[in-house]
């Protein structure tokens, strides 16, 4: 800036004195306007450096952000692995401009010291927030895997219970039929007992008779006994041979 001061006022100086030749202010004018030039340029590069990183900080600030609200989820036990990704990649994207804006700062005509310093303190800020964004992911992941895990054993046990359930039921089925079975078998030595009695022989003789009315009544009451344990097994027809026989009984008495 203060070489193209110096031209400038070389300039007028000798446009004041009438004495410039041709070939002097040609070049001179030639240097002032390179200098120019080289100072437009480096206000559009450091407009454009400018720009990049407002939108590089803008980005930082949207990322910070999120990991804050992926803390919260992480402990409310919210968190997907996917919200972790997704800042992982816009973290790698942030990098990605923070080295272009650095080569771009290498390969400038002037070097911007105030850039070189705010790059590198975002470089190390990017760093931090990848790394925490790594062990919140890892967590995320390790939580996964419990609740995959727990979720499995629940599964397994749930199938063991929904078997030995089905077994239980098979088992249930079976003892009834097997009631079913016994309380018609005791039905029906029932009803053998009450034919018996009822086809007892009739006799002549009194003391005979006593013995037979004996035998008959003691055929009933058996028969009886079997009828009341059908009965409470559930038999639908014993009720009935029970209030016939109950009337037999009574006739004998």
């Amino acid at each position: 800036m203060k070489k193209s001061l110096f031209i400038a006022l070389a300039l007028v100086a000798m446009l004041s004195s009438c004495v410039v030749s041709k070939k002097n202010y040609d070049s001179l004018m030639a240097d002032y306007t390179e200098l120019r030039e080289n100072h437009l340029g480096l206000q559009e590069e450091y407009a454009s450096q400018n720009e990049e990183l407002s939108d590089i900080l803008n980005s930082l600030a949207d990322v910070s952000g999120q990991t804050t609200s992926l803390k919260l989820n992480v402990e409310q036990g919210s968190a997907k692995v996917d919200q972790a990704a997704d800042i992982q990649e816009q973290i790698t994207i942030i990098k990605e401009k923070l080295d272009s804006l650095d080569a771009l700062q290498e390969k400038s005509k002037k070097t911007n010291a105030y850039l070189q310093k705010t790059i590198k303190n975002l470089k190390e800020v990017v760093a931090s927030q990848e790394e925490e964004i790594t062990n919140l992911k890892a967590e995320i992941e390790a939580k996964d895997q419990t609740i995959q895990h727990q979720a499995a054993e629940i599964k397994e046990k749930s199938g063991k219970i929904e078997e030995q359930a089905a077994d239980i039921e098979a088992k249930n089925e079976e003892l009834k039929r097997l009631v079913a079975k016994q309380t018609q078998m005791i039905f029906n030595a029932g009803t053998v007992l009450e034919d018996i009695g009822d086809s007892a022989p009739e006799v002549s003789w009194k003391k005979n008779k006593q013995k037979m009315a004996n035998m008959r009544l003691s055929l009933y009451n058996e028969a009886m006994t079997n009828y009341k344990q059908a009965q409470s097994q559930g038999h639908s027809e014993a009720a009935a041979r029970i209030a016939a026989l109950e009337e037999k009984i009574a006739a004998l008495k």
